[in-house]
């Protein structure tokens, strides 16, 4: 068995926000940050290890798995008002992360190593 490897969470698809504004309606639960122009929802994110043998190292990563018309980067991933770790454990990692424009496909990973 290899010592350590990135272990993934499951694919998550954002909402389809496309030209999508703050001030229309029904657009509840928008965030309105940047210029407060176009509407940004949540999207909860989750990687666990496979048992509690494996220990999550290092910085979790955002991935993209789907991007839709340039998307991913239109929405800056990552960026430190849109990406917000909510739990960061050993054995498991929640996040969430705010987009707009066209759904996109997100994941979580992280590098794990084995302690038998």
């Amino acid at each position: 068995m290899e010592a350590d490897r990135w272990i993934y969470g499951e694919t998550q698809d954002t909402p389809e926000l496309h030209n999508a504004r703050c001030n229309q309606s029904p657009q509840s639960g928008c965030h309105c940050i940047g210029d407060g122009k176009w509407c940004f929802k949540e999207t909860a994110l989750t990687v666990k290890t496979p048992d509690d043998k494996w220990v999550f190292f290092g910085g979790v990563e955002l991935e993209c798995v789907r991007d839709n018309q340039g998307s991913a980067a239109w929405n800056a991933l990552g960026a430190g008002d849109r990406f917000f770790i909510d739990l960061n454990n050993p054995n498991e990692i929640r996040a969430r992360v705010l987009t707009s424009s066209r759904s996109i496909g997100l994941r979580l990973r992280c590098r794990a190593r084995y302690y038998p």
